[in-house]
């Protein structure tokens, strides 16, 4: 599929598997439940979709814009999101466990009880993003830039992985005390 406009379509539920899908507009969908397993999207733009419990299992994403879905119990566990833009957007208890993050966008996003368990970030920007009761076990977390986050209450975040993240004066730390991460001080 390429060049397609699927604008304030209703998608809800709707299949498609091991797409291959470039330059497509789905703005303003609404596509609860729709699976989008092992599909391949580049340069597409779901903005300000209705998503919630979609799944993207194992998908390829590159450069494709989610910004201000509404896409809470979405899964994207597996996938390789590489360069998307998330800002502003709902993604309560969202699972990102196993994906391969490269320099996403996350500012403004609502990440409460997400799943990045195992996940593997290099890079990415979750400023003023709202992680509280987020899992991070054996998360790789290269870089992940965490300055002005809520991490309050984040689980399986351990002292190794906010040393490889960048934190500030504007960081809540999970223990609730405020960044910047100090080895010495968080133990």
């Amino acid at each position: 599929m390429k060049g397609a406009t699927f604008r304030k379509a209703r998608l809800d539920n709707a299949s498609m598997i091991d797409a291959s899908v470039t330059d497509v507009s789905f703005v303003e969908v609404f596509a609860a439940g729709a699976s989008f397993a092992q599909s391949r999207f580049y340069d597409v733009d779901f903005s300000d979709s209705h998503l919630e419990g979609a799944a993207f299992y194992y998908a390829r994403l590159q450069h494709v814009r989610f910004r201000g879905i509404a896409a809470q119990g979405a899964s994207f566990a597996g996938s390789k999101v590489d360069h998307c833009d998330f800002a502003g957007a709902a993604l309560v208890e969202a699972k990102f466990s196993k994906c391969e993050l490269i320099q996403c966008i996350f500012r403004d996003a609502d990440l409460r009880g997400a799943d990045f368990r195992e996940c593997r970030m290099r890079g990415g920007d979750f400023g003023n993003a709202k992680l509280s009761g987020a899992r991070f076990g054996a998360a790789q977390l290269a870089m992940a830039d965490f300055r002005g986050a809520d991490l309050t209450g984040a689980l399986e975040l351990t002292g190794d992985q906010l040393s490889k993240a960048l934190t500030d004066a504007t960081t809540v730390l999970p223990n609730g005390s405020r960044g910047p991460f100090h080895r010495t001080i968080y133990g």
